[in-house]
């Protein structure tokens, strides 16, 4: 008997060596097909066993490719009454090649169902009726290009449908896929095992499904041979006692650890209703914990992934930082591990800085993807640290020179205690050298103020050239790490728009506290992280355990993170420009932070705290000294507008929650009425962080709660 096994593009090699082993002959494959022969036992096995296989389909006929009337004129001689009872129900489903041209699958199927049931008229007076549902036969029409072959399919509906998926998460992966991509990735089955991103747990069942030697035919309640006249049901019901003993047995034995991890509350349970489905709850553990939180549990293992790739989640500029956070914690927790990551994005692939041993294409429905193993030797990073230089100095400014080694020796020690690789290292501290330098990594970011019109601009310039350059010899600095800045006094939106380009457009990562954030240094006179608000930050993520935190003016959602960070129960960031919200979101996905709970609003805030349902428990108000908006035709300048704004915010805020309010704005004071009306403590000396002791008035900070 001659038989056909359909399955998913890349799988045929996998699929060829299991029928083999089932005991077939004969066995030769192509594109999403493996051919084969044997007797009925090794076709029910196959439907029974095969974990890779969508149809097992039985070969009764192959005729001359003519069109559909002369198709419907051989399916009248073909001997239907050995396969099908009249008074059973059926049902056609047919698949044409590419190469054929003009064939409408539909209309084929529809062409051999009248021939079957013309058959049966002529034969017997009356006609099996068509049951498109799980009829009681199925049979599969396939047109080539010099071929067409019908078949008995034994399987009656595709071989994925395990029959344990009570539910599935946004892109589940097919179970025939997912059982390719343990397989493929070589867990051996003695090594924990390990989905950071585990959904509703396909990957995690079929691995110990694999493990376990159980059937993943064995939970189905239908397959099409049942019906099928010629079904031998001493053979099938042999079989299955087998596959019953098999998994009993394979219960036994000692498991290794299977675990599965997913941010999302509703993946998870969904995931432990297929796992009680399928019989294995107490076989593999699943838990809500988001990447950020994933560390290894044994010194070696094995991590296996389907993370979203952009087809599954449409922002595939955030899912890049989200790939480089889960790169950084292979990196940095599991280099005695082997990873697979299965994706359709080489980029993102690349963006985990993993090295691959192996790549293997497959096909997730109409997506070509890759899956990615690693080696076990797994390199550990180190990141590259600031230091000062080693070669000679210049003479030459002496007296600034002085006063950045001076500086650099006090404020990088201090920069390790408090778990920051960025801050102010010069503070206009020499009156002729009027700019600030900013560290951020080994990058520098320096900002030259305009001079006083007593200046000759030529000298302004060559004191300016002489800080770039002192910079450089002091820390071996290329031009490449030193981003110059030129500040003039802002309104508007000036403040934040994208200035002219000279320099490649590029994010950097930097560290403060648990987090990290990403800063631009060339794009705008800003670079993302507001350096004198990092104690504000700080404290935000102390407050912020099981709270529903409100960013308002939200910019990067640097304070977001450390809110998300802090274990807040959900965030709302609101800000008036999209791009700064994509950047916020960027930020969260390069700390491993679930988005779900994460709300990005892009609106302007005093509107939409007039519309605003929900109440929070911590709310961050840190708004623009000056801006306009021209759509809306609406000005705020925080002096005279913070009223109106802080009686807003705290109209939802919970009884028992705290605003947080601050301002950059130098001469600002805050308005009697609202001192009045809440309970007001100024915290700004508490806030000022060690790289700007010597700028007390840098910004003002309050807490604000309701009598």
């Amino acid at each position: 008997m001659d038989f056909v096994a359909l399955c998913n593009s890349g799988l045929e090699e996998l699929t060829a060596v299991e029928l083999s082993s089932f005991g077939g002959s004969n066995v030769r494959s192509e594109n999403s097909t493996v051919f084969f022969s044997g007797n009925l036992e090794v076709a029910y096995r196959a439907c029974l066993w095969s974990r890779f296989s969508s149809k097992i389909l039985l070969v009764i006929a192959h005729h001359p490719t003519i069109d559909d009337t002369g198709l419907y004129e051989q399916v009248l001689k073909t001997g239907w009454r050995d396969h099908l009872q009249v008074e059973r129900t059926f049902a056609v489903e047919c698949s044409v090649a590419a190469e054929v041209e003009n064939r409408h699958s539909k209309f084929t199927a529809l062409k051999v169902k009248d021939g079957i049931a013309d058959y049966f008229r002529e034969k017997s007076g009356t006609r099996p009726y068509v049951q498109t549902q799980r009829p009681d036969v199925k049979l599969h029409v396939y047109v080539g290009p010099s071929e067409t072959t019908l078949s008995v399919d034994l399987s009656g509906e595709s071989l994925h449908r395990r029959g344990y998926r009570r539910q599935g998460g946004a892109a589940p992966l097919k179970e025939t896929l997912a059982a390719g991509i343990i397989s493929l990735s070589g867990w051996d089955g003695e090594s924990p095992l390990v989905d950071p991103m585990c959904g509703s747990g396909t990957l995690l069942i079929e691995a110990a499904m694999i493990y376990g030697d159980i059937a993943p035919g064995l939970g189905r309640s239908y397959f099409g041979l049942l019906g099928w006249l010629g079904h031998q049901g001493g053979v099938w019901d042999r079989l299955v006692e087998e596959a019953i003993d098999r998994e009993t047995q394979g219960h036994q034995k000692k498991w290794p650890e299977i675990i599965g991890y997913d941010g999302s509350q509703e993946a998870i349970a969904g995931a432990r209703k297929n796992l009680e489905a399928a019989g294995l709850e107490y076989k593999i553990s699943v838990a809500c914990r988001e990447v950020r939180r994933l560390h290894p549990e044994k010194r070696e293992g094995h991590l296996v992934s389907n993370p979203p790739y952009g087809e599954r989640l449409s922002d595939k500029v955030v899912l890049k930082y989200l790939y480089r956070f889960l790169g950084n914690r292979i990196a940095e927790h599991f280099s005695g591990w082997r990873v697979s990551i299965f994706t359709s994005n080489p980029d993102l692939a690349d963006m985990l800085g993993v090295q691959w041993k192996n790549q293997y294409r497959l096909k997730n429905g109409p997506i070509s993807c890759k899956l990615y193993n690693s080696a076990s030797d797994q390199k550990v990073r180190t990141a590259r640290k600031l230091s000062l230089a080693t070669t000679e100095l210049p003479k030459e400014p002496a007296e600034l020179l002085n006063r950045l080694t001076k500086n650099y020796k006090k404020l990088a020690k201090l920069a390790v205690q408090h778990g920051t690789d960025c801050f102010r290292l010069y503070n206009r501290d020499l009156p002729q050298y009027n700019a600030c330098v900013d560290v951020y990594g080994t990058l520098f970011h320096v900002q030259e103020f305009a001079a006083p019109r007593s200046i000759d601009p030529e000298v302004a310039r060559q004191r300016f050239s002489l800080i770039i350059q002192s910079v450089r010899a002091l820390f071996g600095a290329s031009r490449e790490q030193v981003y110059l800045k030129k500040r003039v006094r802002q309104r508007g939106k000036t403040q934040y728009a994208k200035k002219k380009k000279t320099k490649e457009s590029k994010l950097f990562e930097v560290t403060e506290g648990p987090g990290r954030f990403l800063v631009n240094l060339s794009d705008y006179l800003d670079t993302g992280l507001f350096l004198d608000h990092r104690l504000v930050r700080m404290k935000i993520g102390q407050m912020s355990e099981n709270k529903r935190f409100l960013n308002l003016f939200g910019y990067t959602g640097a304070a977001t993170v450390h809110a998300a960070m802090g274990g807040a129960h959900s965030t709302t960031t609101v800000d008036l420009s999209t791009h700064y919200l994509e950047w916020a979101q960027k930020n969260l996905a390069i700390n491993g932070v679930d988005l779900q709970n994460h709300k990005m609003v892009n609106g302007e805030v005093m509107a939409w705290l007039c519309d605003a349902k929900q109440h929070y428990d911590l709310i961050l108000v840190d708004p623009p000294t000056f801006s306009n908006t021209a759509k809306k035709k609406r000005t705020f300048d925080v002096q005279s507008h913070h009223g109106e704004l802080l009686n807003r915010a705290m109209e939802v805020l919970e009884p028992g929650g705290t605003v947080i309010f601050s301002t950059n704005f130098r001469s600002f004071q805050l308005d009697e009425s609202v001192q009045q009306r809440f309970l007001c403590e100024e915290i700004t000396k508490q806030t000022i962080p060690f790289d700007f002791q010597g700028s007390s008035r840098i910004h003002r900070c309050w807490l604000l709660k309701k009598h």
